[in-house]
């Protein structure tokens, strides 16, 4: 504690990051009830469909956080984990999925300090040593509080991004990389595969981390259409000017029947 610095910020102690959510955990308990409420009321589900045009998969929340496994903040990644399943569970929201996306920054980029790299280790280490399903999770945010006690994994899936070098352009990259697998993840038919693929691996006595890559593929669509158009036209003035006999005779005579009986 005479340690905190005067500008009030961790500025890369997990220790102080840790501190700052014991100080707050009732402020934060109370905040996440209110959000997750709000978000699975049907009310809003109603809403967010007639805004959006897209119908929603179920009535189950799923939860992501973003965070940073190099900074200060990464010292209650797990705190924050357990206390949104206990949310969950208050609001009978048991089924709800938690996943957490952190930012590793470029580890091997020889300009990234070597506290930044020990604080990665240490949040990875010490979210895998809570995966064991033989540990449980003990906390107490306060001398009168509650003990607060959980079993397994804090988060169901763990995604880690690292930059490939230490500039804000590979930053922005990473970013704008993670925006767009977000995007197709909760407004496309992706999020259901990838769902089907995560509910199909046996989970492991470690932390599952996981990671991500997309790629786009572009189509000329006026090009596309014109050659569709082409090749339709030419097929059919090919059959117009086939010699023979017509192959689909019988369906020929039911279309002209068909017509001469209309009055």
């Amino acid at each position: 504690l005479y340690n905190l610095p005067r500008s009030l910020k961790t500025q890369g102690s997990r220790a102080l990051g840790r501190l700052a959510f014991c100080d707050n955990y009732q402020r934060i308990m109370a905040r996440l009830r209110r959000d997750i409420a709000l978000a699975s009321h049907p009310d809003a589900m109603y809403q967010t469909v007639n805004h959006t045009g897209l119908a929603p998969r179920d009535n189950v929340p799923r939860i992501y956080v973003i965070g940073c496994a190099s900074g200060g903040a990464s010292g209650y990644l797990a705190d924050l984990g357990y206390a949104l399943r206990r949310t969950c569970e208050v609001l009978r929201q048991s089924e709800a999925t938690v996943t957490t996306f952190l930012l590793c920054g470029a580890p091997d980029d020889p300009a990234t300090p070597r506290a930044e790299q020990a604080n990665i280790y240490a949040t990875l280490t010490e979210l895998n040593h809570f995966a064991d399903p033989t540990i449980p999770f003990s906390a107490q945010y306060s001398a009168d509080g509650p003990r607060v006690n959980s079993d397994g994994a804090a988060f169901d899936s763990t995604y880690l991004l690292s930059f490939n070098h230490r500039t804000p352009e590979g930053r922005a990259t990473t970013m704008a990389h993670l925006g767009s697998y977000l995007f197709h993840e909760l407004t496309t038919p992706l999020g259901l595969r990838l769902e089907k693929i995560r509910q199909s691996v046996t989970p492991a006595e470690c932390l599952p981390c996981r990671s991500l890559g997309t790629y786009g593929i572009w189509f000329p669509r006026g090009l596309l259409l014109r050659l569709a158009a082409q090749k339709a036209c030419r097929q059919v003035v090919e059959d117009w000017q086939a010699i023979g006999e017509p192959t689909a005779r019988m369906e020929v005579e039911a279309a002209q029947a068909r017509v001469l009986a209309d009055p």
